[in-house]
């Protein structure tokens, strides 16, 4: 799957644009080295140590999260379907999901998704 790879600065725009708008979102987290992964689904929030966290809901403290630092990223993608066109069976899928996909990899081989969901008006 090809991508556009972003500055940081294009992507702090992007991950801006979802926090403010309050954009849903699936989060993955994916570690190769260790084969961690976990998945959540929810908005993106700031945290008041600056961390950007993705959580079901604000109202709930045992609601799952995933908490990062976007400034540690050594990479940033994005991508929609006509990233993965190349696969039509995963691009319908994507479409019929998602509207765009933020990655974002570390120096230590893990990357978080940030798979922003279609609306389904």
């Amino acid at each position: 799957m090809s991508s556009e790879s972003l500055s940081p600065q294009e992507a702090n725009d992007l991950l801006h644009k979802l926090i403010t708008e309050s954009t849903r979102v699936q989060g993955a987290f994916v570690s190769p080295v260790s084969g961690v992964r976990a998945v959540v689904w929810g908005v993106i929030r700031v945290s008041s140590t600056g961390l950007l966290n993705i959580v079901e809901r604000e109202d709930d403290t045992t609601s799952p999260i995933i908490c990062f630092d976007p400034s540690r990223a050594v990479l940033r993608k994005y991508g929609d379907e006509r990233s993965i066109r190349e696969n039509p069976g995963v691009a319908e899928f994507f479409k019929q999901h998602f509207a765009s996909a933020v990655t974002l990899a570390f120096e230590d081989g893990s990357l978080i998704a940030l798979l922003e969901f279609a609306d389904k008006r």
